[in-house]
């Protein structure tokens, strides 16, 4: 498999597929300032997967146990045509998951990303949350 190198753009792609087989992807972005170790196509996936997994240890556990993790799929910027090639995609597992009653397709949980830049943050929504999870991680009453 082809190398990746330091300094490449990162297209992560989360796919999870709701009860009523409407398909969400979070969609993040990544810069490799570090490469150490293995850097083929499918140790990037594996680490990239690694990271969603952990992105979602703590929300997951409002989320639907309905809603089910389909693939993470990692893109890599292409900046002679000035797009997103594909890496390579995996299969991941959200860690948890709570019953109840499924929020509206647009309720979805706010979540800041800092960096050790002070000027760039990101900001992601998650959605696929229950009454009863929104709950549990903290909302609500």
């Amino acid at each position: 498999m082809a190398s990746v190198t330091e300094g490449t753009v990162l297209r992560i792609v989360a796919v999870m597929l709701f009860p009523d087989d409407t398909i969400m992807q979070n969609v993040f972005h990544a810069v490799l300032t570090t490469v150490v170790g293995d850097n083929d196509s499918l140790d990037i996936v594996e680490d990239m997967v690694d990271y969603i997994e952990k992105v979602y240890t703590d929300i997951g556990a409002g989320i639907d146990a309905d809603v089910s993790t389909s693939e993470v799929i990692v893109y890599e910027y292409d900046s002679i045509d000035d797009d997103f090639d594909e890496v390579g995609r995996d299969v991941w597992v959200l860690p948890t998951g709570v019953t109840g009653t499924m929020m509206p397709h647009g309720v979805a949980a706010l979540l800041n990303l800092y960096t050790t830049d002070p000027d760039v943050s990101g900001k992601k929504y998650f959605g696929g949350l229950t009454e009863d999870g929104l709950r549990k991680l903290g909302y609500g009453g």
